[in-house]
């Protein structure tokens, strides 16, 4: 199975503004990475001339292409290079780590549950540990497991097959829990705690799909940057399309 891997990329016009702007592409990075990512930050230019951009990533056997720049409602445009959103950071190859730790990447947050990175579920579930660029030295586990998707009575459901509906409620009650209940909330805090701090950075942060709990935390990132809900939910949205195998 081909895995989908999901990245923020950030860059600022005014040398003050934090923030991080999207580039999802398919696991596995190859070796013209670095070189198309160069191109991309001067790119830039045409960003903040605003004009909208197509940057692409070469990997080692597809192309993706990347959102485009995203600015505040002050006309500003969110920074690269300090923020990297991703899906589940298992499965990465000697190149993508070798690239990674290109980026000088110091900080991962794992929003992942005990059992996603150990494994369960008679076997179900295989354990699946990050594999981390050399770089960093702040692993952190900030552990959601909103709507208590990895419960024996959700997985037994699952498996019996779940209706459409059914499906759409569990993940509608796991947003709402999100962002409602003091433990999870108090772990998001957290999250920015580690974003704020210049020692942190650059950060990656994921879960398993880099769609939900990373979604939510990308949300509050962009809109603590004072970006309009209509882009965010667009930002959103594209994981509709680059992960569609998950």
């Amino acid at each position: 199975i081909r895995h989908v891997y999901s990245i923020k990329h950030h860059h600022r016009n005014d040398g003050k503004m934090p923030g991080s702007r999207s580039v999802r592409g398919r696991h596995n990075y190859g070796k013209r990475a670095a070189d198309k990512h160069d191109q991309c930050r001067k790119d830039t230019q045409m960003c903040r001339k605003g004009k909208a951009i197509e940057c692409k990533i070469e990997m080692e056997k597809v192309t993706s292409p990347n959102s485009q720049c995203i600015k505040n409602k002050e006309g500003k445009f969110v920074r690269w290079g300090k923020l990297f959103r991703t899906d589940e950071m298992n499965k990465m190859t000697d190149a993508d780590l070798t690239y990674l730790a290109s980026t000088g990447l110091k900080t991962v947050v794992d929003f992942r549950t005990a059992t996603e990175k150990e494994g369960g579920f008679g076997g179900m579930m295989p354990a699946a540990p990050d594999k981390l660029p050399s770089t960093v030295k702040n692993p952190y586990n900030l552990e959601i497991n909103a709507g208590n998707i990895f419960s024996d009575e959700i997985i037994g459901s699952i498996s019996k097959g779940l209706s459409e509906e059914e499906t759409a409620q569990i993940m509608i009650d796991g947003y709402i829990e999100m962002i409602s209940y003091d433990d999870y909330v108090a772990k998001y805090k957290e999250f920015f705690k580690y974003l704020q701090d210049e020692n942190s950075l650059p950060l990656s942060y994921h879960c398993s799909a880099g769609k939900d709990r990373t979604g939510v935390a990308t949300m509050l990132i962009l809109s603590a940057l004072d970006v309009d809900k209509a882009t965010i939910m667009k930002d959103y949205l594209l994981s509709k399309e680059y992960i569609k195998g998950k």
